[in-house]
């Protein structure tokens, strides 16, 4: 393996409310980010929500539904969110603001509110040509200064709370009420006939902005409507989630980071959710980037699998990357926007884009410790609420030609019960059935037990939450060489069903001091892992986690091979991810994992001595293995999937474990 001496520089009781939108259905035609518009007509659609237990729903601020009475958004013969002049909730205000709209186009956003319009800042392409690796977009804003655009919903939705606690005109994230996505909710493709399914629902976002709150017994019709980022009055807090920061009377409260911290207020429905043509296309298409150049490792390495951006499946789980500004055609070579720039997809920081963290369907889903809320309101308030939805260009599923005209079907409710469970036993109507993805651990340990597995594959993800950040996992392993896994001479880690972090889950160093003596077991991160880190996981995970034997290597000034049993959290070895032995003592005691075969690739410039993998580069930097090499390393993997040793053992590295369940 490589030698390297340097590290590289890398870059109660509970209350039960719920709201509910029971379907938005948009039939979606002609084609989308890529090629043109995607546009959509709106049929005939009843959208309702409904509350209970002292939550009240208005689209006017003035009438009120009163506890359990249906709000409606819209139905086959109005559409509520537009028309004025009644005398209930089930109507908008003269002068709203609201939009439904004649077609759907794929418009980006990072969910950054205009302070001076209290409107979503919406990006839409311009132009797109083609690059060896992609596409090139540029971009003009929206113009919703004054009317909403034409390509996606909007609508406000005041929210009366009269429960809770005295009303807190200053928000406070820790006091304030915490609302959660419903476990039913869901964004479907509709198909009709022979219709084939493009997937174009898993492009779908909705959004849910707060733009101000005042006390709930306010007599003032005007305060509540005309309450708007920027624009404090007496007795009115304007927040503005979504914006730079949150602020009142031009005191910031909170940035941005604070509150993305504590709560996500872009649902994401469907993050782990791919058709089979957009895996085949972005497989195809997607190559890694160099500032201009797409055939980075090709003329490096002469590899050139290692050209193409790591290969995705139907089940991976790929972050977005949004518009955040203008992107203009006289961008120079090195800052072009290519639609595939982003790390996690070509491996290029672009400065025009932004990652977006959203909330995921499997958040709702979840029960455990770590469940995090969609949004937060205020006890005894009046919460204004502007809500979007549309199709994310940015999302690597809106890519493809859809030119027959498939429906995207949306369902959302939201509720206080932390511990919701899915009550409509319909899987196949709201999108929540068996998938690792969503399924809970519990679950996933009584299917692994049981050999229901095929609704799992290699290479699928989920996301977990520890201490409120967001890790993905995938599947790593499903198979177990027949009868040897039980011997004691042999590591069970490449055995039965693995699961492996994708981002790292903390930067350690392996030891205190240039050495490897005492290997793996003497080492930081194996203190860390099984003590720090597993406590750290979400109750219903550790639940479900077998106890493991690792085996693993010794350096050059030992003899004997190290035997840990009963570990729950382990990091890999050479072997396990690469396929070689290379100078791993107990790679014989061990499997290549079952994901990792078949993309491993011997370095052709240097005659086979450097060992690449494919979709091996996790994270930004150096991730550890466990097996040590010639005194004093230990072997690491770089940014290139390449495996060598390295003698930096005191310096912050990748942590990236690996677990079974069963």
């Amino acid at each position: 393996m490589k030698k390297n001496n340097v590290r590289k520089h890398r870059k109660i009781f509970i209350l039960i409310i719920v709201i509910m939108i029971t379907a938005i259905t948009l039939a979606v035609e002609t084609y989308a980010w890529f090629v043109g518009l995607s546009t959509a007509s709106t049929g005939d659609i009843t959208i309702a929500i409904s509350s209970a237990d002292g939550l009240d729903l208005s689209l006017n601020g003035q009438y009120w539904t009163n506890g359990g009475t249906e709000l409606k958004i819209k139905d086959a013969d109005h559409t509520y969110i537009t028309e004025t002049g009644c005398t209930n909730a089930n109507c908008a205000y003269n002068g709203n603001k609201n939009i439904w709209p004649e077609y759907l186009n794929p418009v980006s956003t990072i969910g950054e509110i205009d302070t001076s319009t209290s409107k979503l800042k919406l990006f839409e392409k311009t132009s797109l040509a083609s690059n060896p690796g992609g596409y090139y977009i540029t971009s003009s804003q929206v113009d919703n200064s004054a009317t909403e655009g034409n390509g996606y919903v909007a609508f406000d939705l005041y929210i009366r709370n009269g429960t809770g606690s005295a009303y807190n005109e200053t928000y406070n994230k820790d006091a304030d009420e915490d609302i959660y996505l419903s476990p039913d909710s869901f964004a479907s493709t509709v198909v009709n006939g022979n219709q084939p399914d493009y997937g174009a629902a898993n492009s779908v976002r909705v959004g849910f902005f707060e733009i101000g709150r005042t006390k709930s017994d306010t007599g003032s019709i005007g305060t509540i409507r005309n309450m708007k980022c920027g624009k404090n009055k007496t007795g009115v807090t304007a927040l503005c989630t979504g914006s730079a920061n949150m602020t009142k009377d031009g005191t910031i409260l909170y940035t941005n980071d604070e509150l993305l911290s504590n709560t996500w207020n872009i649902w994401e429905p469907n993050h782990a959710s791919h058709s089979t043509n957009l895996v085949n296309y972005y497989n195809t298409v997607c190559k890694k980037r160099t500032n201009s150049d797409y055939t980075r490792y090709n003329d490096l390495y002469r590899i050139p699998e290692f050209d193409y951006c790591d290969s995705i499946t139907t089940g991976s789980i790929k972050k977005t990357y949004s518009m955040k500004s203008v992107i203009s055609d006289s961008q120079s070579e090195t800052n072009k926007v290519n639609i595939y720039d982003g790390f996690d997809n070509n491996h290029y920081d672009q400065p025009n884009l932004s990652e977006v963290k959203t909330y995921k369907t499997s958040d709702a889903l979840s029960t455990d410790n770590e469940k995090v809320p969609l949004i937060k309101i205020a006890g005894n308030s009046i919460t204004k609420v502007r809500v979007y939805i549309w199709l994310e260009g940015q999302d690597i599923d809106n890519y493809d030609v859809i030119s027959q005209n498939p429906s995207v079907q949306v369902k959302f409710g939201l509720t206080k019960d932390r511990n919701a469970i899915n009550e409509s036993n319909n899987n196949a109507i709201n999108n929540t059935q068996s998938s690792f993805a969503n399924d809970s651990w519990s679950k996933i340990k009584e299917n692994v037990q049981s050999g229901n597995t095929s609704h799992y594959h290699l290479g699928d993800m989920k996301t977990i939450r520890i201490k409120g950040e967001e890790y993905r996992l995938r599947i790593a392993n499903m198979s177990s060489p027949t009868g040897i896994c039980t011997s004691s001479s042999y590591s069970q880690t490449a055995c039965g069903f693995v699961v492996e972090f994708v981002d790292e889950l903390a930067k350690k160093p392996m030891m205190n001091t240039q050495t490897n003596v005492g290997g793996y077991p003497a080492s930081i991160i194996y203190s860390y892992l099984n003590n720090e880190a597993y406590n750290n996981l979400p109750n219903d995970l550790k639940n479900s986690i077998l106890n493991t034997r690792v085996i693993s290597g010794h350096g050059t000034s030992e003899s004997n091979n190290f035997i840990s049993n009963n570990q729950k959290l382990y990091l890999l070895s050479t072997k396990e991810v690469s396929g070689y032995d290379n100078e791993d003592t107990a790679a014989s005691a061990t499997r290549q994992l079952d994901y990792y075969i078949g993309k491993s690739y011997p370095n052709r410039l240097s005659g086979g001595n450097f060992i690449f993998t494919v979709n091996a580069y996790k994270g930004n930097g150096y991730w550890w293995l466990r097996n040590p090499v010639e005194s004093p390393g230990f072997a690491v993997v770089d940014e290139y999937g390449m495996m060598f040793d390295f003698y930096g053992v005191t310096s912050n590295e990748n942590v990236i474990p690996a677990f079974r369940i069963g």
